[in-house]
């Protein structure tokens, strides 16, 4: 109740008064040996299982603390040691409320999983740049992601849980990110988000790929702006427990709070191209994001084109473990992969800029979807997609008649024709899935009306020949397609404007359900194909 419906970490919140409990011991009884070696005990505790500000609701508390006590045992007036005593307890009391105010937070079990637990491997994954690329900023060989896949589910508990945020970045993503998005005077408060370090998914590092001869589809999946591949394991969870591998990009755009190259150097947040929007450039600023959708979708594209080697059985053109930069993943582990993608069961999936992401990276290599895969668009930026796939998704010729007038969005067009901008495939010859929260709706944003409109009139993809849906997540926010608001107090998420009026947690599983649905029409679309895929479609549809 206290944490408003989300999911408590309820070891945590024992440990919470484990420390209240001991705290006020050691204030309230006499200051003796004993006294001294509960209140020892107590900050050990906090320290081993929280760190040094991990738990601050906990650990700033302790410090003044530890101090009065110290002042207790040295004075003898029965007047100073009550006034001690009383401020310590005070102490106590604001402890009690911040860790209510702030409570210790875990993404939920999925609601609508698979037969299947889920298993992790992080690597920097090799790509190559097209000789006829003209994007002067793609200029790295490797790009990091995370491969979330299916693995045997069991009963045994230990060794199932990883830390939500990649540890080699944890600290330097969450000050990054209060920087970039916080209240100014909040910016440089990042512990008041260090309660995400306490947080563990319930995912097998390293665990072994379900061993049958089933293929599994593949999703490659791009975040959004200031985000990356750990905020969205939620949905990324759910679809590998149905039995689809998800590959997880973490983009080197500058558009991710922080983001690693395979040499070890960093890239943290671009703020110039934002500061372009703050001095009211926004033509500039929409032009420069849309160059940024080119880079992704070439990581994107890149990404999708080299995991897929994986299938190869010639040892010439696969991808070897020293082809993987900095994993310590087991060979025989990625060996595994080798033949277990289903290369005709491609989904390019994102939110909001991975949602423009995901367009471009459809427009710009149709053949690696076209089979029977799709492109699953979450709250899509429309307006950051490039002139040549935002003509493809938003022609004259099905605007026509529409109530809701294109042109060209805040930019307006950079080219007045297509030119050579054009593809061979149009992205409504693809499945398509839009999904956009109410908050955008609302707002018309992502070009939601006019999307909403041509699903309305027929004319998004090609119903008669694919499987195409559009929704909207009613009473729900942007960044509810993210885990942020799962994680975050829900008396600040709300008072802040990040969640919507629904429980998070229902508006996840929504999306959940509704990405679930039109992969599972996509796959059992093609009986040939379906068979491969196994059991997983089955029971996924069951569910």
């Amino acid at each position: 109740m206290l944490a408003g419906g989300l999911e408590v970490i309820y070891w945590r919140v024992l440990l919470d008064v484990f420390a209240w409990f001991g705290f006020s011991y050691s204030i309230w009884t006499s200051p003796t040996l004993k006294n001294a070696l509960v209140l020892a005990i107590t900050v050990g505790v906090i320290v081993a299982t929280s760190g040094s500000t991990s738990r601050w609701t906990l650990t700033f508390p302790m410090a003044p603390i530890i101090v009065l006590q110290i002042l207790r045992r040295q004075g003898s007036k029965l007047r100073a040691s009550r006034i001690l005593c009383y401020t310590s307890l005070l102490m106590v009391l604001m402890s009690i409320a911040a860790s209510i105010l702030f409570p210790p937070l875990q993404l939920p079990q999925v609601q609508s999983g698979g037969p299947y637990d889920v298993g992790a491997v992080s690597f920097f994954l090799p790509i190559q740049q097209e000789e006829t690329d003209s994007c002067d900023m793609f200029n790295h060989t490797h790009v990091p992601v995370r491969l979330l896949y299916p693995t045997i589910r069991s009963n045994d508990s230990s060794d199932k849980t990883t830390p939500y945020l990649s540890p080699s970045l944890a600290m330097e993503f969450l000050q990054e990110s209060m920087k970039a998005a916080a209240p100014p005077p909040l910016k440089p408060y990042d512990w008041l988000m260090h309660h995400w370090l306490l947080t563990e998914l319930p995912i097998q590092k390293h665990a072994a790929l379900v061993p049958q001869t089933t293929k599994f589809p593949l999703v490659v999946y791009s975040h959004g702006l200031m985000g990356n591949a750990d905020i969205y394991s939620y949905q990324a969870m759910s679809l590998a427990t149905q039995g689809m591998l998800v590959l997880m990009i973490n983009h080197l755009d500058g558009s991710a709070p922080v983001a690693e190259h395979h040499d070890g150097s960093k890239i943290t947040f671009d703020y110039d191209t934002l500061q372009l929007w703050k001095d009211g450039k926004k033509k500039e600023y929409t032009r420069e994001r849309q160059r940024q959708t080119e880079w992704r979708a070439r990581e994107l594209v890149g990404a999708t084109k080299t995991i897929l080697t994986l299938n190869n059985n010639d040892d010439n053109n696969s991808i070897d473990q020293a082809a993987l930069w900095r994993t310590d993943a087991p060979h025989s582990l990625i060996q595994s992969f080798e033949g277990r993608i289903d290369k005709d069961r491609i989904f390019f999936m994102g939110h909001s800029f991975g949602g423009a992401t995901a367009l471009t990276a459809a427009f710009r290599q149709p053949d690696l979807l076209e089979r029977g895969g799709g492109v699953i668009a979450h709250e899509p930026a429309v307006d950051w997609v490039p002139d040549g796939p935002r003509r493809s998704l938003l022609p004259e010729d099905r605007l026509q008649g529409l109530a809701h007038n294109y042109t060209g969005g805040v930019a307006g067009w950079e080219f007045e024709t297509t030119g050579g901008d054009d593809a061979s495939l149009s992205l409504h010859s693809l499945n398509l899935l839009f999904l956009f929260s109410g908050q955008w709706r609302e707002l018309n944003w992502g070009e939601s009306h006019i999307l909403e409109e041509m699903f309305a009139k027929g004319r998004l993809g090609t119903p008669d020949q694919g499987v195409v849906d559009f929704g909207v997540i009613d009473q729900a926010n942007h960044n509810e397609f993210s885990d942020m608001c799962m994680i975050t107090p829900l008396w600040l998420a709300r008072g802040s404007g990040v969640t919507g009026a629904r429980n998070p947690l229902e508006t996840a599983h929504e999306i959940e359900k509704r990405t679930w649905k039109f992969i599972s029409s996509v796959i059992s679309s093609s009986p040939a194909t379906a068979t491969t895929t196994g059991t997983q479609t089955e029971s996924a549809q069951e569910s």
